[in-house]
């Protein structure tokens, strides 16, 4: 708890007035949600190349309120997303709407010519997501392209760079098992939230998609790789609409060939759950609600509330020989000492070096968007495996709609 105050209070001060026009990426809010403060505007402040000035909602009224409490010009708080997009001013948008409407308005904004940064997970099944490889592949190839990003913002950061470090250095031996977990306190959510609605994306595995993301990033880093078989999936159904998965478990297995001669099996099961039972009925599990665990040769190493590091977390190497010894990552920089960014801050810093063309200062893995796809169709299977029915967002209805649904699927690139 001193540490977690310390980094808050006592760091140094990174508001920094913004750049002159014409030297800042000006980012438009597609939604007026509560996500929007801690992903995208506070960390905002701490970039001077950033700026924050529209927002739509789909009451314009709403724009109008969320405008005048974060700053926004008030002509600049539109009723309806086409209209935002439609705005010249607009360098690039965050979408922060239901999960069934990421799709559709990451390719409406794509196709505006905008830099998409897309809350996760971006699209509701692995159709959608590659209708956006395709929209990104239609587009001509200029230092100006849209760049897109699907808001794993833990992947960005200096703890779980680390982690992944861990596995891949040899330090450890050869990875063997994995196992995540990730949870929300039974009556943590409103029976109306939209977790449960079928047709927004809603369910458990779609809300802690991080489960398989970063089951996927440690087991094969960043990119296109998928488990070649999901042996088991079995979800606790919600009695009122049993399409949406309260808790879902899975188990699945990877090859692996580092090109270091480990090559081999790794076994992981995922567990994520919406409805988490309470210790005697009264304790939220909050031990339980981002926890990785990796089983190596040499050591097993647990990597403890990875989704906020930022706030407090602990990375747990215990050797089969030797003592434990626990690490504590905040910052790229070695001595700890740099201002805190949040997890939502390093994706920022990162999408923003993306569309200036200095991939090169970018320290975590990019998610590309054959990772996305991936992703998608992982948890597409896992769906299926349980016996449940994939999701279906509103740019997957339109898709039936013009009959390409076969088109869609085909994942080769144009």
């Amino acid at each position: 708890m001193l540490g977690l105050i310390t980094r808050f209070f006592f760091t140094p001060s990174t508001i920094k007035p913004k750049l002159p026009p014409g030297q800042t990426v000006r980012v438009g809010l597609i939604s007026a949600a509560l996500i929007n403060p801690p992903a995208i505007i506070y960390p905002a402040q701490f970039f001077p190349e950033v700026e924050i000035i529209a927002v739509a909602a789909r009451d314009k009224d709403k724009a109008v309120e969320y405008a005048k409490t974060w700053g926004i010009k008030e002509e600049k708080a539109y009723g309806g997303y086409q209209a935002l997009l439609d705005d010249g001013d607009v360098d690039a948008v965050f979408i922060g709407l239901p999960n069934g409407l990421h799709a559709e308005w990451a390719v409406k904004a794509l196709r505006a010519g905008k830099h998409v940064l897309c809350e996760k997970p971006c699209t509701s099944n692995s159709i959608e997501a590659r209708e956006i490889q395709r929209t990104l592949n239609s587009l001509p190839p200029t230092p100006r392209s849209p760049v897109f990003l699907e808001a794993f913002h833990y992947r960005f950061h200096p703890a779980t760079v680390y982690f992944r470090n861990l596995l891949t250095s040899g330090t450890c031996g050869k990875l063997l098992n994995t196992y995540v977990s990730m949870s929300i306190p039974a009556g943590g959510l409103d029976p109306k939230n939209i977790r449960y609605n079928f047709d927004l994306g809603g369910g458990a595995l779609m809300d802690l998609t991080y489960v398989v993301s970063i089951t996927r990033y440690m087991v094969l880093g960043a990119g296109a790789g998928k488990p070649k078989e999901i042996v088991s999936a079995n979800a606790k159904k919600l009695p009122s609409d049993e399409r949406i998965d309260t808790r879902m478990e899975a188990e699945l297995i990877f090859d692996i060939d580092d090109g270091q001669g480990r090559t081999g099996e790794v076994r992981s099961r995922i567990v994520a759950d919406i409805e988490r039972g309470r210790l005697f009925g009264l304790i939220p599990r909050v031990w339980e609600q981002a926890l990785f665990v990796a089983e190596c040769e040499k050591a097993t190493v647990t990597y403890n509330n990875f989704i906020a590091p930022y706030m407090s977390h602990s990375i747990v190497i215990k050797p089969k020989e030797g003592k434990c010894r626990t690490e504590n990552i905040y910052s790229f920089d070695a001595t700890n000492k740099a201002p805190l960014l949040t997890t939502y801050g390093h994706q920022l810093d990162a999408f923003v070096k993306k569309i200036q063309g200095r991939e090169e200062d970018i320290p975590a893995d990019w998610i590309p968007i054959e990772d996305t796809v991936a992703q998608m169709e992982v948890i597409d299977a896992i769906y299926e495996k349980a016996g449940m029915e994939v999701r279906n967002g509103t740019l997957y209805q339109e898709i039936l709609r013009r009959g390409d649904a076969a088109e869609a699927s085909n994942k080769s690139e144009e």
